[in-house]
């Protein structure tokens, strides 16, 4: 996000904190505090970084208490994780038709008070994101651009199954049972996580990698099994890899999936 603002020429101030640190919530908090030409907070819901599910219940009642609006990244929660739509003090959500949701990629959405359009006006510096222009062109039925119509169509099927199996408290209860699982069979092998437990989201997990297991090596290894992982990031690129659980994995496919990790860890242990 701070690459993206610093592109459009808007003005921020960055909380920075290490890879594997939760939001440092008292800088947070300072900075509101001293400064009154803070206009937005944003902040990511989940960090597939590293799988963490930051506090946006606690970020959400600072930005109430200094009347800040929060815009939240909740691309890869969306639909698997709870959203305070009232408490949080919410001025725009932002997500995408597939991960929790279940459609196609290929196309995102900004949930947010209409007020907020009616009575504001744009600060875009780029025409396709300009969200007013969205906004005017949608009250007489029509979109600014052309829509790529059949991932709008499997968004509006992903959202009707959603709905029809129990809504995002079912899809984060067996997001939740899935990644459960993954963790205690990864663990029994010796592989360590890279979060404590109450840090991670319901949809994925980051693993240290065994040591001397590069994790190219790994990724061949799980892509012949039929599975696709993933790498750590920046620091992490060479300490870490991460299995995601979002989508509509059965119990054959998780059943596949560790006894693939038993194959490969289990040997690692031998």
């Amino acid at each position: 996000m701070a690459a993206m603002l610093a592109a459009h020429r808007k003005p921020f101030i960055q909380i920075k904190a290490d890879w594997t640190a939760p939001i440092d919530l008292k800088r947070v908090e300072q900075q509101l505090a001293s400064d009154n030409n803070i206009s937005h907070v944003l902040s990511v819901h989940h960090e597939t970084t590293t799988g963490r599910l930051n506090d946006i219940a606690t970020l959400g009642q600072l930005c109430k208490a200094y009347n800040t609006p929060l815009l939240l990244d909740a691309v890869s929660s969306f639909g698997g994780e709870y959203i305070d739509w009232h408490n949080w003090s919410l001025g725009a959500v932002a997500g995408t038709a597939n991960k929790c949701l279940h459609g196609v990629p290929g196309m995102a959405f900004v949930l947010l008070d209409k007020t907020r359009l009616r009575e504001g006006h744009s600060h875009a510096n780029t025409l396709y994101l300009d969200l007013f222009k969205y906004y005017q062109e949608q009250q007489s039925g029509f979109s600014p651009f052309t829509q790529a119509v059949q991932v709008a169509f499997a968004l509006q099927e992903a959202l009707r199954e959603l709905e029809e199996t129990g809504g995002w408290q079912a899809r984060h209860a067996q997001y939740r049972r899935l990644s459960t699982q993954i963790r205690q069979t990864l663990n029994d092998l010796g592989v360590r996580q890279l979060l404590d437990e109450a840090s991670y989201a319901s949809m994925l997990t980051s693993f240290y990698l065994p040591e001397g297991m590069r994790y190219k090596t790994l990724h061949e290894s799980m892509r012949q099994a039929g599975f696709v992982i993933y790498a750590g990031q920046g620091a992490l690129a060479d300490k870490i890899f991460r299995i995601a659980n979002m989508g509509d994995i059965r119990v054959d496919d998780l059943q596949n999936l560790l006894e693939t990790l038993t194959g490969i860890f289990g040997k690692n242990n031998g």
